[in-house]
């Protein structure tokens, strides 16, 4: 009679035992989950501006004098987009004057074609007046582009991004130069 209460005890140790574990690994479980839903509604709640500004961040990051980040956005009608363009002063003359011109280049329609018309239907927002920028340090300049409802659906609209300086800050004939040879290009899709 004995052995049959030693085995009883036995079991129930056992189911004891198998019951606190199942308990710590359904606990474990729970917790796990709650800081992943956790943290994929912190990530919900960013919206794609905060996205695309860090993922902007990012392409930045390098030493290039210039650099657009994410050139290629698509905008609603009667919405904007903004572009973020990066310039750094790396030319080791001290603070420089920098200027941005944007201007229309050409578009290109439904079916793919080129068309030269620089008369577009969107807006060009961005600073137009010159910005000091001292020696190794950079500045953030927005550019803005908001598309008129008479914007064609589908159309890419591309316009060159130029950034110049003035060589010498006691220059005022204003002469400014390109700060780099290479061509920045924006593009703008209607949907």
């Amino acid at each position: 009679m004995f052995s049959k209460n030693k085995r009883a005890m036995e079991l129930s140790i056992n189911f004891l035992v198998v019951l606190i574990l199942a308990i710590a690994v359904f606990g474990y479980g729970l917790y796990f989950s709650f800081t992943f839903f956790a943290k994929a509604n912190d990530l919900k709640s960013k919206t794609n501006g905060d996205l695309e500004a860090q993922m902007e961040k990012v392409l930045c990051e390098n030493s290039e004098k210039v650099c657009l980040g994410i050139d290629k956005k698509e905008v609603a009608k009667g919405k904007y987009v903004i572009f973020g363009a990066k310039v750094i002063n790396v030319n080791g003359q001290g603070p420089l004057d920098f200027k941005i011109d944007v201007t229309p280049l050409y578009y290109i329609d439904v079916a793919g074609m080129r068309n030269d018309n620089t008369n577009f239907p969107l807006e060009v927002v961005y600073q137009q007046q010159y910005l000091n920028i001292k020696d190794n340090d950079y500045k953030n300049i927005p550019i803005a582009v908001q598309a008129s409802n008479s914007a064609l659906r589908g159309a890419t609209y591309v316009y060159d991004v130029k950034i110049q300086y003035k060589k010498s800050l006691s220059d005022d004939d204003g002469g400014y130069v390109d700060y780099d040879s290479y061509g920045h290009r924006i593009y703008a899709k209607i949907i």
